[in-house]
């Protein structure tokens, strides 16, 4: 079996390149207590540093120092602390310390010197020191770990392919140095070619080991961590449970056990109210084993804030998350940008626009704060003011780096203010593939969802559905609608990572319906209609649906569930034109005429907003030119012939050179003259 110091070498290192740094303290104390290691005191040196107490940091170093065998990784400590605080006198001293040759032959202080570097953040400068002890050094090995095992690592986070076989190579050759007796395994080592078979999307490898690791060295928690982590990847969400309740009956405050389980409850199945009692359970969790680490409050606060579905529950939770990540450091921008999202996704746009212009603010703000400040522009009807905010982002974004939300945005700006089709949907494929590129090297875990952003690519879809037909095709007509096709590959990509996503079933069960497809479409409907925190649109997609295929009553009796549910809703335009057109039907025309006139009226709504604040959320262009259609022909039913012209004539100048015109003029032709 591996020496203490090795085991503990390995558990911590898996902390230090989690970024929890207060564990990785705990692993220093506890081995410092057992066996007064030095190597230790200058990780936990490390600990301190990253956790804001540099001057406890400082302190462990210099002791450290004056030990031959810790002599150059507490250097390279003080020179990380010298040169984030611009103390040139300091670091220059230090340097020529580490410069002046006495050490040259010091491999086992060199080593732990990158490591540190590296761990630091410094992959470059570690990577450097470890490249002089290339040749003829790569079965060097201290109590601690072996230098190729170093290197590896150091290798793999560079995550350039390049170094990516060479990491494997020297992970192998490890693990059959150190295994020649059958029996021990190096458990770093192992725990990076677990992370090599992941790059290589050799997960049954991967899975392989894991079990493996899981098997011989029961008390290394880490082990059951990925393994948990992988068979959510696996989607086989029932031994994920199982291995995440292993975990917890050995730890039950293990943070990535209960991240995990709230993970669980939200991707899979969209359970919100157990998900918003398990989430505080977190909480307590961090802030009394991480009490110091703000980026992991905000790590959680926007991982989390992105699955809740808009569920105010779960997102007064997270909002605590980012609060108290920004009073940790309240300097940072994209912190205080977090509690502005946040606000955001609870509707409340006035506070959200106050947070955004005090996080632009900030000395290290990023883009981020006005991304947030032009998105609520744009959900209060502030279009102009929007244009104008977004012209800086746009000057400052390099070509090659596609910001999602940004291209979002130039989308949904290009439509509402110009109409200008063919803009639109070309900032909304630069916002699809912008996604694919970020959740493509984010493989697992909280930084995943992170990536994905579901309530992004909800917004994206929506989006492009603006520009979808509303109906099923002639089924004579064979050729896909692009723009279809393009909603349904990126829907089934956020389904893919997050098949509980209620929003995104409801929105593919009407893309299928779009294109043809009524029975898959009735099917999931079903499913999120079922659902306990069914929403309002469903029922508006199943009265459409049930309006298409002709029946009035099970149409209307789904506009009303819709309404129960949501009250609010009969202040959007969808409702309005579902309503008109199922009272036509009906034959309570006056009663539709009314419906179908306050949709145009609510089209015409420059504040973009309900009496309520909320969004109006715009119609598609096929529904639009439907509204007019409808309103026309409910006229002439009721001999209304003048107010028919008026409108026929209306709908005219409104679609005139725009792309709606040729849809307009064919579907006019169809109703009677007047």
């Amino acid at each position: 079996m591996p020496s203490l110091l090795r085991t503990n070498y390995a558990l911590m290192m898996f902390y230090v390149r989690e970024r929890f740094w207060r564990h990785a303290e705990l692993v220093c104390t506890e081995t410092i207590n057992s066996t007064d290691s030095w190597v230790f005191r200058v990780w936990r040196a490390l600990c301190y540093d990253q956790q804001g107490q540099a001057n406890e940091a400082l302190r462990e170093y210099k002791a450290a120092e004056q030990r031959r065998e810790t002599t150059l990784p507490a250097l390279m400590g003080i020179a990380l602390i010298y040169r984030r605080n611009k103390d040139v006198e300091g670091l220059a001293a230090v340097e020529r310390s580490l410069g002046d040759g006495s050490h040259a032959d010091d491999v086992d202080g060199w080593a732990q010197a990158a490591a540190l570097a590296w761990a630091a953040g410094d992959a470059t400068g570690a990577r450097d020191i470890l490249m002089r002890f290339q040749d003829g050094h790569d079965e060097h090995r201290d109590e601690y770990t072996n230098l190729a095992t170093l290197r590896a690592w150091v290798d793999l986070s560079t995550g350039r392919s390049a170094f990516l076989e060479k990491s494997g190579t020297l992970l192998r050759k490890v693990m059959e140095m150190e295994g020649q007796d059958g029996q021990t395994m190096d458990l770093d080592a192992a725990m990076g070619r677990v992370v090599y078979f992941e790059r290589k999307t050799q997960f049954f490898l991967a899975q392989q080991l894991l079990n493996k690791l899981v098997v011989s060295y029961p008390n290394f928690v880490p082990a059951l961590v990925v393994k948990a982590r992988h068979l959510m990847k696996a989607e086989d969400w029932e031994q994920c449970w199982e291995t995440t309740k292993r975990i917890l009956a050995k730890e039950k405050t293990n943070l990535e056990a209960l991240a995990l389980n709230t993970l669980f409850l939200l991707v899979k199945d969209a359970r919100y109210e157990d998900a918003a009692a398990q989430l505080p359970r977190l909480l307590e969790a961090v802030q009394e084993k991480e009490p110091r680490n703000a980026a992991l409050f905000f790590e959680y606060a926007q991982c989390f804030s992105r699955l809740s579905g808009t569920y105010l529950p779960l997102l007064g939770v997270t909002l605590q998350f980012a609060e108290v990540a920004h009073r940790m450091v309240s300097q940072k921008g994209d912190y205080l940008a977090e509690v502005g999202y946040q606000q955001m996704l609870r509707g409340e746009y006035k506070a959200a626009i106050a947070t955004f212009k005090k996080a632009s603010a900030t000395p290290d703000s990023s883009i981020t704060p006005l991304l947030g400040l032009i998105r609520c522009l744009i959900l209060t009807g502030n279009l102009d003011e929007a244009a104008k905010q977004i012209e800086f982002p746009n000057e400052i974004q390099a070509p090659n780096q596609r910001n999602a939300e940004l291209s979002l945005l130039n989308a949904i700006l290009q439509w509402r203010r110009n109409k200008n089709h063919a803009k639109t949907l070309f900032f909304l494929d630069q916002a699809g593939e912008a996604v694919r590129q970020d959740v493509g090297s984010h493989q697992m875990g909280t930084q995943l969802y992170v990536k994905l952003n579901p309530p992004l690519m909800l917004d994206i879809a929506k989006e492009y559905m603006q520009h979808c037909r509303t109906e099923p095709p002639d089924p004579t007509v064979r050729k896909a609608d692009p723009i279809v096709e393009k909603c349904k590959r990126h829907l089934e990509l956020l389904l893919r990572h997050v098949p509980g996503c209620l929003e995104a079933q409801l929105l593919l069960s009407k893309i299928y319906f779009v294109a043809g497809d009524l029975e898959r479409g009735q099917a999931m409907i079903k499913t999120c209609i079922q659902h306990a925190h069914v929403l309002p649109d469903a029922f508006l997609l199943s009265a459409q649906i049930c309006q298409y295929v002709g029946n009035a009553t099970l149409a209307s009796q789904a506009l009303e569930q819709a309404l129960t549910l949501d009250f609010e809703i009969k202040d959007q335009p969808q409702y309005n034109l579902l309503h008109g057109i199922v009272l036509g039907m009906m034959n309570k025309l006056q009663q539709a005429l009314g419906a179908l006139e306050l949709a145009v009226k609510l089209t015409k709504d420059k504040s973009r907003v309900t009496s309520r604040g909320r969004p109006l959320q715009p119609l598609s262009v096929q529904d639009h030119v439907s509204l007019y259609l409808q309103l026309a022909q409910t006229h002439l039913r009721l001999h209304n012939t003048e107010e028919a012209r008026t409108t026929l004539a209306e709908a005219t100048a409104l679609f005139k050179d725009t792309t709606q015109a040729g849809g307009w003029r064919l579907r006019a032709r169809w109703l009677p003259p007047v």
